[in-house]
């Protein structure tokens, strides 16, 4: 056993040689008298010294602290005898105290020599004590390691000693190794563990991958799988070859995203996802970068089989990056029907893996819903992944999140619900593409939502909208046209839109696919209160919000069709005699924007009289199913 001879020599000296009258109580205040300056300073020094520091450490730690060592686990045991372990702690009377008094390490053999049973609890303490008992504890051989087998719940501290642990015994062996003390920081408490403490080196080459394990290992001999905890990741680089954490609750703390990083690489017997959520939920990861190294299919992959849970994760400043297929996989991985991949949030993170072959998240099952991404941005800035986001199914929801460097859509949807509420993007390809072969295609589905969005694309197709689920648009800008249908597609296809105070770069607007069915609804309008057989005919009227370019007749046409728009301009149409595809209902404005076109009062058209164009003149008509008829003219 060693006492602490602390270093308040400086300290002592400035007492004896400095005027006394300059220490105040503004200077520290000692607990033990110090020494005079007499015949007997040297002896009185010596004491002061000896003392002073165990007497303050006592009353800020009077429970003691474990500077290093004080544990082992379970897999380094043999029988009912641990391994031979160092400690280094504080006793609760501030003593220093080590294993075997010399700064080495010492084992415990938890058997009859100690009062243990071959079947039992066992509660360890390191003290300063000189006696071999104290009180039921029992010293283990010649080390400072006390062993109490009698208690069966946690007795008190004896004088003068430290808790390191409480074991487990089961038919002669440990099968259980908990912490009972503080750690040598603040992060090393019961529930804080840095890594570093464990061995974790980042140095952009060690192994770390077992450090993770020992860590798991003491935070659940702390509790069950739900007892949560703090693991710090050192800042540099250090590698794993993967992770799948066991626990629920548990904190994963880097030093900032640019600071600590886990890096992953390819070993024998690894997975093919750097970090696997799998029947894991409640964790917080921060400030931190998780680097797959171009080696992982996945950064971070999501996994709740039948009948489990994977919810409930946050991560905050988390850099994701290296994939060489998903960064982020909400997966089913053909397990069956997933349970709750749900409530799991992103805050001010950044997603970019260069160049992946699919996408920086892929959401690909039924119940991954209520995730999102608050902040932050994805996709990387250089070279791109044909999607940021691939939703096949499930949900998810941005919130005010920059994307970029798509090269084919930033969001591919497939099937599921996809709302995006404030942003921007500047990816080269397009923004958003519904696929006309969702299987939830039946018009009544959970709406796709885009709300105050500055869609600043490299393409001359902002968006396209092929499913029949609908698609909201609100407050938005676009650089390229939003299409309504599928493009040469065939048969019936009533892809719908509802959009408000939508707006578009210079000869940009909504287009409508017109060997389709698509429709658009002003703002709140209820898609379902039309008939299906009706939708081509009323997207005549309803399609224009104000924002599109205004049609031209074709020259010589003298039946034009009106399903385009609303507002129309002639051009050299000479003898205008009917108005093709109209609907009942609908009401049309032609601005002549020649000298030449007339319309004809006779047949289907109902004037006031014949009308001859002259430029910047109006008339407006309004249909009945089957005639025309003029409501008013304007002679500009």
């Amino acid at each position: 056993m060693q006492k602490l001879y602390a270093s308040w020599a400086i300290f002592v000296l400035c007492v004896v040689l400095c005027d006394p009258f300059v220490l105040r109580a503004a200077d520290n205040e000692v607990i033990n008298t110090l020494p005079n300056q007499n015949a007997s300073f040297m002896t009185n020094a010596r004491a002061f010294w000896q003392n002073e520091l165990p007497d303050v450490l006592g009353r800020y730690f009077p429970s003691g602290w474990v500077y290093s060592g004080g544990i082992f686990t379970v897999g380094q045991t043999q029988g009912v005898s641990s391994p031979s372990f160092a400690t280094e702690a504080f006793t609760s009377s501030g003593n220093r105290v080590t294993a075997n008094s010399s700064g080495g390490a010492a084992s415990i053999a938890f058997g009859a020599a100690v009062g243990c049973a071959a079947s039992d609890t066992a509660w360890v303490i390191i003290s300063a004590a000189s006696g071999n008992t104290l009180s039921q504890f029992q010293r283990s051989g010649t080390s400072n390691y006390f062993v109490d087998c009698v208690s069966t719940t946690q007795p008190s501290l004896p004088t003068d000693s430290t808790w390191l642990m409480r074991i487990t015994i089961a038919s002669s062996a440990i099968t259980a190794v908990r912490r009972l003390f503080r750690g040598n920081s603040i992060y090393n408490a019961l529930y804080f563990i840095d890594l570093a403490s464990l061995g974790w080196v980042s140095d952009d080459s060690t192994d770390n991958t077992s450090v993770l394990g020992q860590a798991e290992t003491l935070l659940r001999n702390n509790g069950s799988a739900d007892v949560g905890g703090v693991l710090i990741i050192p800042p540099g680089i250090g590698r794993i070859s993967s992770w799948q954490p066991t626990l629920n609750g548990i904190v994963v703390r880097g030093a900032g995203h640019f600071a600590s990083t886990i890096k992953c690489t390819d070993t024998a017997g690894a997975g093919d996802d750097c970090i696997l959520l799998q029947n894991v939920s409640r964790h917080h990861w921060r400030d931190l970068t998780i680097d797959a190294n171009s080696d992982k299919t996945s950064t971070l992959r999501f996994v709740a089989q039948v009948g489990n849970s994977n919810a409930e994760h946050v991560f905050t400043n988390v850099r994701f990056m290296g994939a060489r297929t998903n960064t982020i996989n909400f997966d089913d991985a053909g397990g069956g029907s997933p349970n709750d991949i749900s409530q799991n949030t992103f805050f001010s993170c950044y997603v970019r893996s260069d160049a992946p072959a699919n996408a920086q998240i892929r959401v690909n099952a039924a119940n991954a819903v209520s995730n999102r991404f608050v902040g932050g941005q994805i996709g990387a800035p250089g070279a791109g992944s044909p999607f940021n986001i691939d939703l096949q199914t499930g949900q998810l929801t941005l919130f005010d999140t920059y994307l970029s460097g798509s090269t084919s859509y930033d969001i591919n949807a497939a099937s599921g619900q996809f709302q995006w509420y404030g942003g921007r993007t500047e990816s080269t390809g397009s923004i958003f593409h519904s696929l006309s072969t969702d299987p939830s295609n039946d018009g009544r589905s959970a709406v796709h939502v885009i709300q105050g969005l500055q869609g600043s694309n490299g393409s001359a197709t902002s968006v396209s909208h092929e499913a029949r689920r609908v698609l909201r648009l609100d407050a938005s800008f676009f650089n390229g046209n939003v299409r309504i249908g599928q493009a040469g597609g065939a048969g019936f296809n009533p892809a719908t839109v509802i959009a408000n105070a939508v707006t578009f770069a210079a000869g940009r607007g909504f287009v409508y696919e017109a060997s389709t069915n698509g429709r658009m609804f002003t703002a709140y309008e209820d898609p379902s209160s039309t008939s299906i057989a009706d939708t081509r005919a009323r997207d005549a009227q309803f399609r224009t919000l104000g924002f599109q370019s205004i049609p031209t007749f074709s020259g010589g046409d003298t039946t034009p069709s009106v399903s385009a728009g609303m507002i129309f301009k002639t051009a050299a149409n000479v003898g205008i005699t009917m108005f093709d595809d109209g609907i009942s209902g609908q009401r049309i404005t032609v601005i002549c924007d020649d000298g030449t076109t007339t319309i004809t009062d006779g047949g289907n058209l109902f004037l006031a009289g014949a009308f001859s164009c002259t430029t910047n003149d109006t008339i407006t008509f309004a249909f009945d199913g089957t005639n025309w008829y003029e409501t008013a003219r304007s002679v500009n």
